[in-house]
């Protein structure tokens, strides 16, 4: 089960775009995974409700992309922008 919150884009607030920061909505004090999505007219929602459905799927199976971006992303930095 995934909460997912649409909310109206705002320039002046501040977003986790990877999706590092876990958030979890409680429903009868239980814990479920919440993914909050800022969202601007004419942007395509079933899109974004499915990838974020399909990134939530990974993490359940113990794949966390948005982290596995982050690491490689380090690296590259690291090692001084070298191409891999």
């Amino acid at each position: 089960m995934l909460v997912v919150d649409l909310i109206k884009w705002d320039k002046t607030e501040h977003y986790d775009r990877l999706g590092l920061d876990e958030e979890f909505e409680y429903i009868f004090n239980t814990p479920i995974p919440k993914v909050t999505i800022p969202v601007q007219p004419g942007r395509n929602l079933a899109t974004l409700v499915e990838v974020a459905a399909m990134n939530w799927r990974l993490k359940s199976f113990g794949r966390n992309s948005a982290k596995e971006f982050v690491d490689k992303l380090n690296k590259i930095v690291k090692d001084g922008g070298a191409q891999q």
